[in-house]
């Protein structure tokens, strides 16, 4: 399929030139039953539930410190992540934040701890995949990849292999079929992640023109 292709040759910007917030970066809070002022440590997936909890005697849970899905899951925000470890930490939160745990808590906690886990549950859904980790990271700049962006509209070749696609998918392929499609599927994953990798280049040279321009 040529999907990947298609979005990623229309991105205006690099990924390897998205904001690079250190790891040792933190926010303050206060914790609303004890008043004790924290400070967090934003990706930092050593301490990960620093995000979540008050570590005071009431280990109480705290409202949303950040929407990041990066920071939330305690993972650089770069489109190459170890699936393990962000698989590992969504379990592991979710162990701590399902909200039937606090079914016995306060009304706060349990406003809370539903939210967080929420938002939890998306960010992994999001970065889980590479398309829409691609995607959230572009529009982590302000930008956004519609369709008439990605031209994807013009091209009548791509829309009949799509379509060709889906109806095979829908006359319940064979076993063998089936795995032939993932196989040229993830062939062209590879190419995409590819062409990221080489946008950060493009962009370089990019912001380099643009700079001697406003030199002129």
């Amino acid at each position: 399929m040529q999907l990947l292709r298609h979005i990623t040759s229309s991105l205006r910007c690099s990924l390897g030139q998205l904001r690079n917030v250190s790891r040792y970066s933190t926010t303050t809070v206060k914790c609303w039953k004890c008043a004790q002022e924290l400070c967090i440590p934003l990706h930092d997936n050593t301490d990960i539930l620093k995000l979540y909890f008050c570590g005071c005697q009431n280990n109480v849970v705290l409202p949303p410190v950040t929407h990041n899905y990066f920071t939330l899951l305690g993972c650089p925000e770069s489109y190459e992540l170890d699936h393990e470890t962000l698989a590992h930490t969504y379990r592991r939160l979710q162990s701590y934040l399902h909200p039937d745990k606090f079914a016995n808590k306060s009304e706060a906690e349990q406003g809370y701890s539903s939210e967080l886990s929420s938002l939890v549950n998306k960010a992994y859904s999001t970065l889980a995949k590479p398309y829409s980790r691609a995607l959230y990271l572009i529009e982590q700049e302000g930008l956004t990849i519609s369709e008439e962006d990605t031209g994807v509209g013009d091209d009548p070749a791509f829309l009949m292999e799509i379509m060709e696609l889906n109806e095979t998918l829908a006359s319940s392929p064979s076993t063998e079929t089936l795995l032939k499609m993932r196989a040229e599927n993830e062939k062209n994953y590879t190419s995409a992640k590819q062409t990221l990798a080489k946008m950060k280049y493009y962009q370089n040279i990019q912001d380099n023109v643009e700079d001697q321009l406003l030199m002129v």
